[in-house]
């Protein structure tokens, strides 16, 4: 292995395992809090799912985790973002968020409850041969009296446009923040997984990739040489900027949609594809629904 290669890969995963800075464009300024604000933006998105034991009278009810979304935040507004895929079901799902009292300054678990029909999808259906833009997102109503810890979205998403597309682009790392299913972790302390990737140089590769359906991405989704596993559909995507690798201005690129285990190979749709689909679930009413529900632990 080349020697700037192998000190590039040691001092990532140096970085990795080191607490870093939120991407929110307000940081806090203690380690503790930025490493807890970046963490409790990304969430395990799961559903009840409850069986009739055989041969009893009981009902056993188990948890099931669905995939990861983040919390997005644009114009006093909050949104939940995740592929379309992992929410487009006859259920409704949610997930466990922890929120800071603006009183006390304590944490405090909540329960986002998130219906099924107030997901808004991208607009792209896609067609006998192209699979539809795979994003989805939620207007929800803020917390009163608490803090919560979104992203910020930013007006350079729309530049993610043709990102993938430049003729001669070189390997670009990338960073992959989401759960994996329900192994090794109890809910009550899932924590997200950070994995590191590569954008490879291809030019365009939305004819060549087909998902589990038969069906290409759409042109403008990518490739991320990285390792996925189930629950990651709906991770967010990170742009690091090396050799400063976590800094707070680094930003979220596409989410990922989909892996071909095979190769190695997540697919990505770009931040544009969110920011399109914020705009028309901006529209949706709030006040329709409860959303949260305080835990108490």
């Amino acid at each position: 292995m080349d020697k700037k290669l192998l000190l590039f890969v040691l001092n990532y995963i140096f970085f990795l395992a080191c607490p870093f800075p939120s991407l929110a464009e307000a940081v806090p300024q203690k380690t503790g809090m930025v490493y807890e604000s970046f963490f409790s933006a990304i969430i395990k998105l799961k559903h009840d799912e409850r069986i009739h034991l055989e041969g009893s009278d009981k009902i056993r009810t188990s948890v099931i985790p669905d995939g990861t979304a983040f919390l997005l935040s644009n114009k006093n507004d909050l949104f939940v973002v995740s592929a379309r895929h992992v929410v487009e079901k006859d259920y409704d799902l949610y997930a466990d968020v922890r929120a800071k009292n603006r009183k006390t300054g304590m944490t405090e678990n909540f329960l986002l409850k998130l219906p099924r029909h107030g997901w808004a999808y991208h607009p792209d259906q896609g067609n006998e041969k192209t699979h539809y833009v795979d994003v989805a997102v939620m207007k929800i109503c803020l917390l009163p009296g608490y803090e919560l810890f979104p992203f910020q979205y930013s007006p350079q998403w729309k530049n993610t446009v043709d990102f993938t597309s430049r003729e001669h682009r070189a390997p670009i790392p990338v960073l992959i923040c989401g759960f994996s299913g329900d192994k090794g972790f109890r809910l009550s302390e899932a924590r997200p997984l950070s994995r590191l990737g590569i954008m490879p140089a291809l030019k365009d590769n939305s004819k060549s990739f087909k998902i589990s359906n038969g069906k290409f991405v759409e042109n403008r989704a990518f490739l991320v040489d990285a390792e996925i596993s189930e629950g990651n559909s709906g991770s967010p995507v990170f742009q690091p900027d090396p050799p400063l690798l976590f800094r707070n201005d680094m930003r979220i690129i596409g989410l990922v949609i989909g892996t071909d285990k095979s190769m190695g190979l997540a697919i990505v749709e770009p931040a544009s594809r969110i920011g399109e689909t914020l705009d028309i679930a901006r529209k949706r009413p709030t006040n329709d629904h409860t959303f949260w529900l305080s835990l108490v632990r």
